[in-house]
């Protein structure tokens, strides 16, 4: 009866209210790839359907025997058989209406449960947030050193082949190349097991709202089928005989009407319910808005602990790249094995440096978009303070050198090679003058006994000047002592004529590189401090030069670096030592004494 019921009276309702729930829960979910989303919303609708097929069909009155059924009045005949027979339908019209509010109920519940698990699935999505950038970043550097490695490991086979190094050796490098390896295969296993990139991360912040929002809509919709359950309408007919009753009519109908007045209160007490419960949502720590605050202070102690050990590394990294400059001029066996084993920690610690630059970065934005969100923060939430806060500056900073790079950092030789040369007539003439050779060009001619000329704004800590050595000059000019010679080289960190660091090429009467440091404190002209204040510098590692002939051309060079300079005579080397702390500062400049040059050009570059 219920199903032929739902058939033949109440499909024109269903038709024209709704159109029957089950058309709602057949719309698959914006998530395609959430079957269990698609079978929550089926079960709750198909439970919605059992309701409803009871709710929607009539109630068949029963027929029974007794004395005054419905009416306990005497009959006519007292000795006539007493009782009542009576069948019937009754219909009610409350029932209908809470079966539709019941299909709104289910729907409400199916929207609420796609809006928490979108929000969820987003909330575990941003428990790993960086983890690909990292990973993406830690292959790419993995994929540069990799190669290189097993160039260093090649070089070495060889060397073992040839003596020069040991088995013993060949295995600590092999092992080294082991570990960058294994740490490849590792990223390339996790990227696997991410899968795909997401096309575009999803706003947690609305996924939040639209949960919270659905959860409302949900409690509502409980609260008004609850509330459908205060009122009755129903209608009843059939057939009804008294046995002994000839007067009365086989037939009845009637109808019922109730309503509890509690309903006009109870409005409002679901609405306060409601604001109640969504108070509860956002304060309860195993809510939604608790798990994503919890999930905002993991990141902002991850990031803490981040900053500090790219703080950390970056000091390292940039202690090793120091190391391998200092090492990239040395020659023979030992020094290139001990520069290979700094390249494989530099490389190693690079490989684990770039992930955590990169997660770090996904995470402090993050960070500030929960940041802006939140108006005011927990008192729990960890506080950046001033030393955070340097750190995180003085890491994010910082710039690894690259691995290609690093394999064969830039020589002093190549360092003087990228110098700018200097126009003549920018030159600024302290004593004597230059003639300028060929118009558009930065060739001069030196023909005068003394000149003294420096660069102005270069950068006194390295320069180069290039030379053709012509004899010496007409006229000769004596020095200070009495004695002199024919010479020219470069001034470094000239302050002004009393405080200056010479390196002079010799020529005549004899050969040979001089570095001498010419300081006076307080005096900054010729006429004060004269020839005081000289003093030799003595070097820790020294070549003779080439003979100067005359005709011949030359190129000298000096790069000073963290109070070591060296000097270069055509790319050469030819003198190292410790300079010491000098105590003055300046430009780079040129001096020559007593000779005759041609095609000179002086090179060097701004101060930075």
């Amino acid at each position: 009866m219920p199903i032929l019921c739902r058939r033949a009276l109440c499909i024109g309702i269903f038709i024209v209210a709704a159109g029957g729930p089950s058309a709602a829960f057949a719309q698959s979910p914006d998530d395609t790839s959430a079957e269990h989303l698609d079978a929550y919303c089926t079960w709750r609708g198909a439970q919605a359907d059992a309701e409803q097929s009871l709710l929607w069909a009539p109630d068949v009155v029963a027929w029974s025997w007794g004395d005054g059924l419905y009416d306990s009045g005497e009959l006519v005949d007292n000795g006539a058989l007493r009782g009542r027979i009576l069948a019937g339908i009754r219909y009610d019209f409350s029932d209908l209406y809470r079966g539709f509010l019941l299909g709104d109920e289910a729907e409400a519940a199916c929207a609420r449960y796609r809006a928490m698990s979108r929000f969820e699935a987003a909330l575990e999505r941003s428990g790993h947030i960086g983890q690909r950038a990292a990973l993406e970043a830690q292959q790419k550097v993995l994929a540069e050193a990799i190669p290189q490695a097993k160039e260093v490991i090649e070089g070495l086979k060889a060397a073992v082949a040839g003596k020069r190094a040991s088995d013993r050796e060949l295995r600590a490098m092999q092992i080294r190349l082991d570990t960058l390896e294994r740490m490849a295969q590792n990223t390339r296993d996790t990227l696997v097991q991410l899968g795909d990139a997401p096309a575009k991360s999803p706003d947690i912040h609305a996924l939040l709202d639209a949960f919270l929002t659905a959860d409302s809509a949900y409690q509502r919709a409980q609260a008004k089928t609850q509330r459908a359950e205060s009122w009755e309408l129903s209608l009843a007919a059939g057939y009804s005989h008294r046995f002994g009753d000839t007067t009365s009519a086989p037939v009845f109908a009637g109808g019922t009407f109730s309503f509890n007045i509690g309903q006009l209160w109870a409005g409002a007490a679901t609405e306060r319910a409601i604001d109640a419960h969504e108070v509860w949502q956002e304060k309860r720590p195993g809510g939604p808005s608790g798990k994503l605050r919890e999930l905002v202070r993991a990141h902002q102690f991850s990031a803490r602990a981040d900053r500090e050990k790219l703080q950390a590394n970056a000091l390292m990294l940039a202690d090793l790249e120091e190391r391998l400059e200092r090492l990239a001029p040395l020659k023979g066996q030992e020094a290139v094995s001990f520069r290979n084993l700094v390249w494989f920690d530099y490389a190693q610690l690079l490989a684990e440096t770039a992930p955590v630059a990169e997660r770090l970065k996904e995470m402090e934005a993050f960070l500030r978009t929960m940041e802006a969100r939140e108006a005011a923060r927990d008192e729990d939430n960890p506080q950046e303070d001033a030393t955070t806060y340097v750190t995180r500056r003085f890491a994010l900073a910082y710039k690894p050198t690259p691995l290609s790079e690093i394999k064969r950092p830039a020589t002093p030789q190549e360092e003087l090679k990228k110098l700018t040369s200097y126009n003549p007539r920018s030159l600024d003439l302290i004593l004597g003058n230059v003639e300028h050779e060929v118009s558009g060009s930065n060739d001069f001619a030196i023909k005068v006994p003394k000149l003294r000329v420096e660069l102005p704004g270069s950068d006194g800590r390295l320069g180069l000047v290039r030379f053709t050595y012509d004899g010496p000059s007409e006229e000769t000019v004596d020095f200070a002592s009495g004695r002199s010679r024919a010479q020219i080289g470069l001034k470094l960190r000239a302050q002004d004529s009393c405080n200056v660091l010479y390196v002079m090429w010799r020529i005549d009467p004899d050969q040979r590189i001089m570095v001498s440091s010419k300081s006076n404190p307080g005096q900054h002209l010729n006429r004060e401090c004269g020839n005081a204040g000289y003093a030799n510098l003595r070097p820790t590692s020294v070549t003779h030069p080439p003979l100067v002939k005359p005709g011949a051309t030359h190129t000298l060079g000096a790069y000073l670096k963290d109070d070591v300079l060296q000097v270069f005579v055509d790319d050469k080397l030819v003198w190292k030592g410790d300079v010491g702390t000098l105590s003055y500062d300046g430009v780079t400049g040129l001096r020559s004494d007593n000779g005759v040059f041609s095609d000179v050009t002086i090179f060097s570059k701004p101060r930075e």
